[in-house]
């Protein structure tokens, strides 16, 4: 082997070195991407996570509210057939005239 022989390998060699460190390189960008658009769908999915707790809560809160208002009206109806139950009239076997 002779050495002009030697300095071809040897550039070969380099030229394929070069190619090497520029898909290196070229992978090492995707992957940071990747990981960028990773982490952006991460906080998406927290925020969405988040925002359906607190409208969780808001119906939890809207349907505690209901019910009250529910057993509220509830009383008052009773409240009322009370009061018209005791103006009218009982009937009863001595009433029938």
């Amino acid at each position: 082997m002779n050495l002009e022989n030697m300095d071809q390998l040897i550039d070969g060699l380099a030229e394929r070195l070069k190619v090497l460190k520029e898909s290196r390189d070229r992978f090492k960008d995707e992957l940071e991407g990747a990981k960028t658009q990773l982490k952006d769908k991460e906080m998406e999915h927290i925020r969405q996570d988040k925002e359906s707790q607190r409208r969780i809560e808001q119906l939890e809160r809207e349907k505690m509210n209901l019910q009250k208002e529910k057993a509220q009206m509830e009383s008052r109806l009773t409240a009322v057939y009370g009061k018209l139950k005791n103006l009218l009239p009982q009937e009863g076997p001595d009433n029938r005239g």
